[in-house]
């Protein structure tokens, strides 16, 4: 997969999209300063989403849409003029012009992804692990 760099914001390539290696990377870098409890939520609702299918994806997107409609006040970084909010408008609007059978193969995709990601996360362990 090619990734073009388009900037960079606050030390981040901004591109299309990360491949697996490089977003795990990110993920568990020092630079990021996320907490071990931070990677290990994200993980787990990435399977909670892949065990779910189709119907936690849609459930997903209705909740962005509920998000940005109604902020939650204790997170002022989610809104519909942050950052973060119009890239989730960004995705909202682009999913919900999807198929349903669309919507199928993206859940396929994921699911394919993320069992690369589980297969990289092991490798990753077992690496670790001998050291």
């Amino acid at each position: 997969m090619s990734n073009i760099n388009l900037s960079k914001c606050c030390g981040v390539p901004q591109s299309p999209d990360l491949d697996l290696s490089e977003l795990q990377a990110m993920l568990h870098s020092d630079q990021y300063n996320l907490l071990a409890t931070q990677v290990r939520t994200f993980e787990s609702k990435l399977v909670e989403l892949d065990k779910g299918g189709v119907v936690a994806m849609l459930d997903l997107f209705s909740n962005i849409k509920n998000h940005l409609k109604e902020p939650l006040p204790l997170n002022p970084a989610v809104t519909k003029t942050s950052i973060i909010g119009m890239f989730l408008r960004r995705i909202y609007v682009f999913f919900e012009k999807q198929t349903f059978s669309e919507v199928v193969a993206l859940c396929e995709a994921f699911r394919k992804y993320l069992k690369d990601w589980d297969d990289e996360m092991h490798l990753h362990q077992n690496q670790r692990d001998r050291r």
